[in-house]
């Protein structure tokens, strides 16, 4: 299994998750967005060999 690393930026901030504790690092990202969503926006990205290990934005959430 490929090593997946996501990231949200919100705010001039960078938030990092990676799997563990059977979640992978996209559900622990998406369980962040869920606790948080419409208090800002938020992009999230993830990195992975699929995409030449360079950060790939896969969603924007609006506040």
């Amino acid at each position: 299994m490929e090593k997946q690393e996501a990231k949200i930026e919100y705010n001039n901030n960078e938030f990092f998750f990676f799997q563990h504790s059977f979640k992978t690092a996209l559900e622990h990202a998406n369980d962040f967005i869920a606790r948080n969503k419409g208090k800002f926006e938020m992009k999230l990205f993830i990195l992975g060999s699929n995409y030449g290990q360079q950060w790939k934005l896969i969603e924007v959430c609006k506040k």
